[in-house]
Order: C-alpha cells, then sequence, then structure tokens
C-alpha cells in the first residue's frame, strides 16, 4: 500500500498579511519597553509595519546592535514547536532587517545553541545563507536545530556574519559577526510507567488462580488505565514469572523543577467461579474500577479537590459500581493485590539521571510491589470482594521508560534545502518504511506555497519577506484502545 493510501490530506496553511510573531519571550527586551505593544504591532505585519516596529525597537534599545555602526536588527522571534522535547528537532524563527545604508551581500546567519550544563555548544542543522540584501529591506528566515537534553534556561544564539579578507599566511577567511540575539528555551522529557511480570509464590484458590490484571495511572490532569485477563496458573517457578501486556501510564511530558506528581497503581485479582464472556468483561470492568479507586485514593493525598484528576475518580467509582451490582466474587475469588505508588518529576529525572544521556529504563526498588495476604481475609478498604481460600502471595513491579529520542526518527538532513520558486520536492520519502500497512500520517504545512496528502512541497511562484516554510506531520499509532495521535516532525525549507 502505497504512502498516499495510508495518509491523511495535508492542510495548508499559507502565510498572509496576518501572520503572528511568537512569545514576548522572542523580544530580548530592556526595562521599561511595552512588549506586547511591539507583538500587536507585528500581528498587523505588513512589510512597511515590520521595518518601522523594528526600527523603533532598535530605537528605544529593545534589540541589541553593534555599538558604534550603522544598525543591522537581527530579532531571534520564536522557538517551534509547541512542545520541546530533549533530542528532538525545533526550529528558531528570525528576522533581519538592513537599516545599514547599503546592501549586504554574501552574508549567513548561524545558529549556535549552549545548552545550561555543558561546557559544548553545537551548531543548528544549516546555516541561512543571504546573497543580498538591499538596504531597508527585510527578511523572515529560520534554522532547525536538535534540542539539548531536558533542562531549564538553555540558549540559542544567531549571528548574523560574513567571512572578512584572507590575511595574509592564513589559509581560511576570518568570520565577522554583524549583528546577533540570543533566546532563553527550556526542554522537557517524555516519560511513561509500565507494569512488569507478575510472581506468584501462593495462590489464592485450591488449585489454579484465574487472574485478572489491571494498571491505572493520574497526573493533577490526566488518567490512563487498561486491564487484561491472564488466565489460569499455579504458582511460577524460575525468573521469568508471568508476561503482562498492558498500556503503560503515559506517555506524559515534564519540565524540570515543574512539580507535577503522578501516581500508579497495580491490582491483581483472582476470580475463576465462571467462564462466561459477559463474566470476563464484567471482571475487567471491575478490576480496572478497582485500580482506578486505588489510584485516586492515593492521589487524593496530592491533588486538591476540584482538579482534573476527580473527574477520573468519579468515572472509576461509576463503572466499579455499575459492575458490582449485577455481580460480585464469590468462592475462592479474592483481590489478591491493590497497591500504588507515587512520584513526582524530580524522581523520575533522578531515577533516570546519566552521565551520558543514555539511560532509559529504570526499576526504582520503592516500586517493587508485594501483597501476602490470609485465606478468608480481605484487603483493607475493598470489604465486599471475597476473602479467597487459601494464604496468596503475589508480587510485581513498575518500571520507568525514558523517551530520550523519538519514537520514530526522522532524517533531518533535508532541512534547509533551498527551493526555487515554483520548484516541488519531496519530503515523506524517509517515512515511507513507518507507514506502510499503518497508520496514516497528517500533514500540515506553516508558511506559503502548498504540500499533498503524500508530504511533497510545492513552492510559491513569487515569495514576500518569509523566506522559508515547515512541513509538519504527525505520525498515528495503533493499539487496543485504536488509532490515536503519536509523535510529531517536521522539515524546514527555505525559499528563494
Amino acid at each position: 500500500m502505497s504512502v498516499g493510501q495510508k495518509s491523511r490530506k495535508a492542510k495548508p496553511r499559507p502565510d498572509t498579511s496576518d501572520h503572528q510573531l511568537g512569545g514576548d519571550e522572542g523580544v530580548s527586551l530592556r526595562r521599561g519597553t511595552d512588549a506586547a505593544s511591539l507583538k500587536r504591532a507585528f500581528s498587523r505585519i505588513g512589510n512597511r509595519e515590520i521595518k518601522r516596529q523594528l526600527t523603533n525597537a532598535a530605537r528605544i534599545g529593545a534589540i541589541t546592535t553593534r555599538v558604534n555602526v550603522p544598525p543591522i536588527i537581527l530579532l531571534a522571534d520564536q522557538i517551534g514547536p509547541d512542545i520541546l522535547l530533549e533530542n528532538r528537532a525545533a526550529w528558531i524563527e528570525f528576522y533581519l532587517y538592513n537599516m545599514s545604508g547599503n546592501d549586504l551581500t554574501n552574508v549567513f546567519v548561524r545558529a549556535t545553541i549552549q545548552p545550561i550544563h555543558s561546557l559544548n555548544s553545537y551548531p543548528g542543522f544549516y546555516e541561512v545563507n543571504i546573497a543580498r540584501l538591499v538596504n531597508e529591506d527585510v527578511i523572515n528566515s529560520a534554522i532547525s536545530f536538535v534540542l539539548p537534553r531536558a533542562d531549564l534556561g538553555n540558549t540559542v544564539t544567531l549571528e548574523l556574519c560574513k567571512y572578512g579578507d584572507v590575511p595574509p599566511g592564513v589559509e581560511f577567511p576570518p568570520v565577522e559577526v554583524l549583528a546577533s540575539a540570543q533566546l532563553k528555551f527550556d526542554v522537557g522529557a517524555r516519560f511513561s510507567i509500565s507494569m512488569g511480570n507478575i510472581f506468584i509464590g501462593a495462590i489464592a484458590s485450591r488449585h489454579n488462580d484465574t487472574i485478572y490484571v489491571a494498571l491505572s495511572g493520574n497526573s493533577e490532569t490526566d488518567s490512563w488505565s487498561d486491564s487484561s485477563f491472564i488466565g489460569d496458573h499455579g504458582t511460577t517457578d524460575g525468573r521469568s514469572g508471568l508476561m503482562v501486556s498492558l498500556l503503560p501510564v503515559g506517555p506524559f511530558n515534564v519540565l524540570p523543577n515543574d512539580g507535577q506528581s503522578f501516581v500508579a497503581s497495580v491490582v491483581i485479582a483472582n476470580s475463576g467461579h465462571s467462564a462466561r464472556d459477559d463474566d470476563e468483561e464484567k471482571t475487567l470492568l471491575a478490576i480496572s474500577g478497582v485500580a482506578g479507586v486505588v489510584a485516586t485514593t492515593v492521589a487524593s493525598i496530592l491533588f486538591p479537590v476540584g482538579t482534573g484528576i476527580w473527574a477520573a475518580l468519579s468515572t472509576a467509582v461509576t463503572a466499579l459500581n455499575d459492575a458490582i451490582i449485577e455481580w460480585a466474587f464469590k468462592d475462592c475469588d479474592t483481590v489478591v493485590m491493590a497497591d500504588a505508588v507515587s512520584t513526582n518529576t524530580q524522581e523520575l529525572l533522578l531515577y533516570t539521571m546519566d552521565p551520558n544521556d543514555k539511560k532509559v529504563v529504570a526499576y526504582p526498588t520503592a516500586w517493587r510491589l508485594e501483597s501476602k495476604k490470609k485465606g478468608g481475609e480481605m484487603l483493607p478498604g475493598i470489604t465486599w470482594l471475597g476473602g479467597g481460600c487459601e494464604d496468596s502471595d503475589y508480587a510485581t513491579s513498575l518500571s520507568l521508560f525514558r523517551y530520550r529520542t523519538p519514537e520514530i526518527p526522522f532524517d533531518h538532513s533535508k532541512d534547509g534545502t533551498l527551493v526555487n520558486p515554483g520548484e516541488t520536492i519531496s519530503l515523506a520519502d524517509p517515512l515511507t518504511a513507518f507507514v506502510v500497512d499503518g497508520p496514516p500520517i497528517d500533514y500540515e504545512l506553516l508558511g506559503d506555497g502548498t504540500s499533498d496528502e503524500l508530504g511533497n512541497y510545492e513552492a510559491p511562484t513569487t515569495t514576500s519577506y518569509r523566506k522559508f516554510a515547515i512541513l509538519k506531520w504527525t505520525y498515528y499509532v495503533e493499539d487496543k484502545e485504536g488509532i490515536r495521535p503519536g509523535e510529531s516532525d517536521f522539515a524546514v525549507v527555505l525559499l528563494t
């Protein structure tokens, strides 16, 4: 099946006179400058208005230029995409206004990234070469780069440069910096929490336990839940245990020091009194409901009443009650484990801390769960379930996964490709292997030109001051919950 058959139609969004600049942090403002006014003026774009506002910004000292030279204004505008995650690609947009009184020829803009906790800086994917920028003209362009590891206060520096004359006895010409601009940015990390294998030292019934398991989780704004039927089992031998196949808690994104908290709960039950399909569905519903209650009970310590978590709690309790009204555990059936762990952003980063930034999986000792229960006894707070016939002993663990790299990596070597007016370039070729016989891809175009459902980009026949376009796409993933959006990526092209 071709890429086109599996792709969704692109969503062109041509750049018009209503293009808006990014957040206020994109302008290096000094005390007393009205950033909001500057941004509102830019939103009414028009080439003349851009020049006027950039001129005013330079005059009042809002934008730093070199001292004692006619002003050449380089403005670092904004960084995209909206969510910045470690080791993924990003782009920085900038404006360049030539007010020097002379044409600028054979100059280029480069980007250098300085991670906050690293002595090593590194360049962007490419440099923007400008053959000529006449006096009193302005251009808007972009440079893409790879983000550093999750951290706060990183810096990207833009420099307008030209090569000087080669001194006698020197092989390479020196680089002269004509103007510069900086922008601070924060980078987040993505995590998920998964359940490991189940180890059984003793079962709750006289022969085999019929095992159902659920994993649930909550943050202040989101909730996750999945349940599964494992089958009939006795005690486990060896180190492997019983493999479970449950969707993880997450993925979720964090920023260092953002103060987020997370809860993950595990519920395991023996429910073997009937093999009817409708009973299995009710069991899964009940087990999932119990896991939701356990998770939200722990979460209630962390999150105040009124936050998004309480909507999830209400849903879990309703589902649980609906199941129990029609059906209840009996005979040797019982919940053999109902436990939860809580964590926060700081712990997640500490668990996966690695000087080489390569550690992706962690198995915290505190996340090992074990439940030993006497026959006939019920776990605290779950008094309406049976107590089982025998002493049971169940153990499992939770693991932490850090998505240090994109799930579907994209080669950004095509970024910065110069596209002539009316020329078509294919940006989807590297994606073909990932979408054949799989979920589709959504495309979205930012800037002038057009794109199709195959990821092909066609440049406009004429260009404005905006000299770049970005083609974004979103991969879709398919699991037991259906097809849903996954990670996103992009490519940047430069226009002549």
